[in-house]
């Protein structure tokens, strides 16, 4: 799919996003990262991620049993700098400096949302629990949040909800995902 896009020229922020999505799917850590470190702290107005930050997320994973295998200080720095490496490639940090990088604003964009939103359809997700999936967190969005955005209209052309914003409601004009993927292409 991303290389159908990529042939028919998907804007460049656009793609970046969805190769994010990817990424945050395919790497759980880095995934975990950025909903459990990254987003709390936009939320919170901090400007500035210290390294260390990313070490003590990796290490919280290790004293929480989420490896098999415990791993050794330069893994775990390497696996950090890894992490931090992909944010600041996808421009949700800027480049670090003495292992400070600062903390950039990265808002979900109409057309990866509506890319997820129909990923997430198509893979037979019930549009009641559309919003309650992982990966909208992926871009700071919060379940109710999520339910939001696609109750709002922002996506309307492709999902369209009544008046009353319930999701169980939500129409879709494409009747499969390649067909929408051809559209949004």
């Amino acid at each position: 799919v991303l290389q159908q896009l990529l042939r028919r020229n998907l804007y460049p922020d656009d793609f970046n996003q969805l190769c994010f999505l990817y990424t945050a799917r395919a790497q759980a850590i880095f995934g975990e990262f950025i909903a459990q470190v990254y987003w709390p702290m936009v939320e919170q107005g901090v400007t500035v991620l210290e390294r260390n930050l990313a070490e003590e997320f990796v290490q919280r994973g290790l004293d929480n049993g989420r490896m098999q295998k415990r791993w050794t200080a330069s893994t775990i720095k390497r696996v950090s700098a890894y992490v931090l490496g992909c944010a600041v490639d996808f421009g949700l940090l800027g480049k670090g400096v003495a292992g400070k990088y600062a903390v950039l604003r990265y808002p979900l964009r109409r057309t990866p949302a509506l890319f997820l939103a129909h990923e997430l359809h198509f893979a037979g997700v019930a549009n009641a629990q559309l919003g309650d999936h992982l990966d909208w967190a992926y871009f700071g969005l919060s379940p109710l949040e999520a339910r939001r955005l696609l109750s709002s209209g922002l996506l309307d052309g492709h999902l369209e909800s009544p008046s009353g914003g319930s999701l169980n409601e939500l129409s879709w004009r494409h009747a499969d995902f390649p067909s929408f993927i051809h559209e949004l292409a």
